[in-house]
């Protein structure tokens, strides 16, 4: 039988769901797809046992001009530092917000999971030719850098690059094309519109040490 039902966003307002809820605690997770456009996108924590809402995260704060920054792909969560890393969309009509407050089109945001407050945010590219968001599984390991282990994330981006990036403060340590052709011109765009990965799960092999993705080459002209 039922236990509890919330409904948390609505059709009318261009909302969909595509995601599963994550389980923290006695918190139950859900991120929204807004088609890029209408509605903007967030985060929300929902009790386990009610199903009362906890908190809402925004992607994008209430009365700006921009819309669209979805959260349609499931986040990461790290037990040890209780830290929950979340990955969030492009705008609609691929608009920049360099600069703008509180918009996190495009990036990867850590989040406290009890309040929903950003730890830090980190901006993965400033403008884009098509709608290659950062929407993808975020896998989280750690690595050894020199003589330092380094906690991080590692994220294959469906603009061609695969980014390692720093899962305590949020700085890029490496960016690097994988995929054989990236060109971002609006000649012959690499990769093509759909990207160089999506939503499909990569994995990470600590025996091995390497990052396997599904990845898809080509160029909009092909």
């Amino acid at each position: 039988n039922v236990i509890w039902s919330r409904q948390y966003a609505k059709l009318s307002d261009s909302y969909f769901s595509t995601t599963t809820p994550l389980v923290i605690g006695d918190k139950v997770i859900l991120g929204i797809s807004n088609k890029n456009s209408g509605s903007r996108g967030f985060v929300a924590a929902f009790s386990a046992v009610s199903g009362n809402e906890l908190w809402r995260f925004w992607t994008i704060p209430e009365g700006a001009k921009f819309r669209g920054a979805p959260t349609w792909m499931l986040g990461s969560y790290d037990p040890l530092s209780d830290i929950l890393y979340w990955p969030v969309g492009v705008l609609e009509n691929l608009e920049n917000s360099s600069g703008q407050k509180n918009v996190y089109d495009n990036s990867i945001v850590a989040l406290n999971p009890k309040n929903g407050k950003v730890i830090w945010k980190t901006k993965l590219a400033e403008s884009m030719p098509f709608d290659w968001d950062a929407n993808e599984p975020l896998v989280l390991t750690d690595v050894v850098l020199g003589n330092t282990k380094r906690k991080v994330i590692l994220l294959a981006h469906r603009n061609g690059l695969f980014y390692l990036i720093d899962r305590m403060d949020g700085k890029i340590i490496l960016s690097k094309p994988f995929i054989k052709k990236l060109d971002w011109s609006n000649q012959n765009t690499c990769p093509p519109a759909w990207g160089a990965t999506n939503w499909m799960s990569p994995s990470f092999s600590p025996v091995t040490n390497l990052f396997y993705v599904m990845v898809l080459e080509g160029c909009i002209n092909e």
